[in-house]
């Protein structure tokens, strides 16, 4: 089923928002692995936020800087450099030491940012999983908001997923509304639909059991 949240995360001068209920593998395996001071073994987070990066170190600071100011506090986050050839290596470094949240830090051969992705994914403990990409700012309740949304819903099981439109940098909403009757429609239609918004991104669905 498809819902409209109206939260978002700055993403390239847009608001918008996605949050991921999703499992899948990837065959690429990491050069390196690190955790902070935060990260506990037998914790398991409700939420996992995945960064990928490529290079980006000015937009890679705004992206922490968005993180650290989160009003919810249950999530573990991975960032995962891609085969980044300038190093932010001590940009990543100095937000884990200054994080007071759960954080890995991946360095893997440059494979494109699906399998990054990907690649935050085989390592997340969280039950829900939500992508922030290095050049974006995530609202500082953000987490929080989705996480009520989800924990509202009265028949979880019967949701793949959390959609939302886009707010510019104006406040505007950006992209078409989506059809109050959009859950009455087969599932390939519900996609069709809620992607030709023009403000939603496509996510993954339930992760496997």
């Amino acid at each position: 089923n498809c819902i409209e949240p109206r939260y978002k995360i700055k993403r390239k001068g847009i608001w918008c928002f996605c949050f991921y209920k999703h499992h899948t593998r990837s065959n690429m395996k990491e050069l390196d692995m690190k955790t902070n001071h935060c990260w506990n073994s037998e914790q398991k987070p409700f939420v996992s936020l995945i960064t990928p990066v490529f290079n980006r170190r000015e937009e890679l600071q705004r992206c922490f800087a968005s993180v650290k100011k989160q009003t919810y506090s249950d999530f573990e986050y991975i960032v995962v450099n891609d085969g980044s050839t300038e190093n932010i290596d001590d940009v990543v470094e100095r937000f884990m030491e200054e994080a007071d949240v759960p954080v890995m830090y991946i360095k893997k051969e440059n494979g494109g940012v699906h399998t990054a992705r990907n690649m935050g994914v085989k390592h997340t403990r969280g039950e829900m999983i939500h992508f922030l990409d290095s050049d974006d700012e995530e609202l500082e309740n953000g987490l929080e908001v989705l996480v009520r949304v989800w924990e509202q819903l009265p028949n979880k099981e019967a949701y793949a997923e959390i959609k939302a439109r886009c707010l510019d940098q104006n406040g505007d909403l950006d992209g078409a509304a989506f059809p109050d009757d959009i859950n009455s429609y087969p599932m390939p239609k519900r996609l069709a639909l809620a992607n030709r918004s023009g403000g939603s991104m496509s996510v993954f669905v339930r992760r496997a059991s």
